[in-house]
C-alpha cells in the first residue's frame, strides 16, 4: 500500500494545531501586561488591553508608574506583580456597606465556551494591606463569573450569589500570591469573564485585622481559563490561608510511603485563622491524577493529628496532585511516585 507522507504530515500538523488551540488559555492579556497606556490614577483598568470595569471601579497597577498605582509600592500596599510588571486590584467587600458594594473587572474571552465542555479556571490573589487602617480586611467568596453579556460600570454584573469558581476560604495571606482554582461544565455559550465577589453581604465571611478596617482589597494576576487542566493547573502547588513553612511532604519522589506533617499555626507571631489546640490538624486527604480523576479520599473523621502517612505502593507510578484539608485551610501539592 502506498502511503502519502505529505498528506499524513499535513494531517498531523492540523491535529497538533487543533490540540494546541484547544489547550490554550482563553483569557487574553491574562497577566495585564499589554497596556493601552501607563496608568496614572485610580479606576483605570481599561488601560490594560481588553479589560474593563464590570461593576464599580477596579484599578490597574503597573511599574511604569511611580505614583499611587505603581508596583511594587502603591497607595494600597507593597506587592510585586506575580509575573511581569503589572496586575489589577479591586475591593471585594465593604464591611460598612449594606448594599453589596464592591468592584469587579471583566474581559471578553478569546473564544466562546462550548456547552457541555468542562473548563478549568485559576487566578492568583494577594490581600492588600496598608498603613491606612481602612484597608485591612480579609473575606471569602472571591471568584470568577461567566456571562453572555458585556457588563460595565453603568450596567453592572448582578450580585446574585452565583459564581462558577470561587474560594470558600478567607484569603488572608499578604506576603505571597495565593492561587484559587477549580473547574465547571459550561451550561451556556459564555463569552465574557468577570472577577470579583458575586455573593450578597450576608453570605460573606470576613476577618477585620484592625478595629477600624472597612475594605477587603485584593491584587489579582495571571488569570486562566482552559479545557486543559494542565494549562491552568487545576490542583496547584499553592496554599490557602497557610504559610509554606508550616508543611512538610517527603520523600518526594516517593516509592512506598509519603509522609505529611504540619507545624504550629503561628507564623512570624501572627495567627491567621482559628486552630485546634495550638496546632494545625489534618482533616482529610485527597489524591488526583493529572487529568483530575480522584484516586483516593480519606476524610480522617476520627483522627486529630498533624501527621499522616500514605501508602503509595499500590498506585501506578507517575505524577499526582495531593489535596490536604486542614483546620486552617486547604493545601495542594504536586507529588511524584516512582
Amino acid at each position: 500500500m502506498k502511503i502519502n507522507f505529505s498528506f499524513l504530515s499535513v494531517a498531523f500538523f492540523i491535529l497538533f494545531s487543533v490540540e494546541k488551540i484547544a489547550a490554550q488559555n482563553l483569557v487574553p492579556n491574562p497577566s495585564f501586561e499589554d497596556t493601552v497606556s501607563c496608568p496614572t490614577s485610580f479606576d483605570e483598568i481599561n488601560l490594560s488591553t481588553g479589560w474593563s470595569a464590570f461593576c464599580q471601579s477596579p484599578d490597574y497597577f503597573n511599574s511604569c508608574n511611580d505614583g499611587i498605582v505603581d508596583l511594587p509600592s502603591n497607595i494600597f500596599g507593597y506587592q510585586s506583580a506575580r509575573t511581569g510588571n503589572a496586575c489589577s486590584g479591586f475591593s471585594a467587600f465593604d464591611v460598612a456597606s449594606t448594599s453589596n458594594l464592591r468592584e469587579c473587572l471583566g474581559i471578553q474571552l478569546n473564544q466562546q465556551l462550548i456547552i457541555g465542555q468542562k473548563y478549568f479556571v485559576s487566578f492568583f490573589l494577594n490581600r492588600a494591606v496598608k498603613n491606612i487602617q481602612e484597608i485591612n480586611v480579609g473575606c471569602n467568596k472571591i471568584g470568577v463569573k461567566f456571562s453572555t453579556v458585556l457588563y460595565s460600570a453603568l450596567n453592572s454584573i448582578p450580585i446574585d450569589n452565583t459564581s462558577q469558581v470561587y474560594s470558600d476560604s478567607i484569603i488572608s495571606y499578604t506576603l505571597n500570591w495565593i492561587k484559587v482554582s477549580g473547574s465547571f461544565i459550561s451550561d451556556s455559550g459564555y463569552n465574557y469573564l468577570s472577577i470579583g465577589n458575586f455573593f450578597s453581604d450576608s453570605l460573606i465571611s470576613f476577618i477585620k485585622y484592625d478595629n477600624n478596617a472597612v475594605f477587603a482589597y485584593y491584587y489579582i494576576d495571571d488569570v486562566c481559563v482552559s479545557p486543559d487542566s494542565l494549562e491552568c493547573d487545576l490542583n496547584p502547588e499553592g496554599i490557602y490561608n497557610l504559610p509554606q513553612q508550616q508543611i512538610a511532604i517527603y520523600p518526594n519522589p516517593a516509592t512506598e510511603q509519603l509522609i505529611i506533617t504540619l507545624s504550629s499555626s503561628f507564623f512570624n507571631g501572627v495567627r491567621e485563622l482559628p486552630f485546634d489546640n495550638g496546632q494545625l490538624i489534618i482533616k482529610g486527604i485527597e489524591l488526583f491524577d493529572l487529568v483530575g480523576r480522584k484516586m483516593m479520599n480519606d476524610e480522617l473523621l476520627a483522627d486529630n493529628s498533624n501527621h499522616y502517612s500514605l501508602n503509595t505502593k499500590n498506585f501506578p507510578r507517575g505524577y499526582y496532585f495531593i489535596r490536604i484539608h486542614t483546620s486552617e485551610g486547604m493545601i495542594n501539592r504536586k507529588i511524584v511516585l516512582q
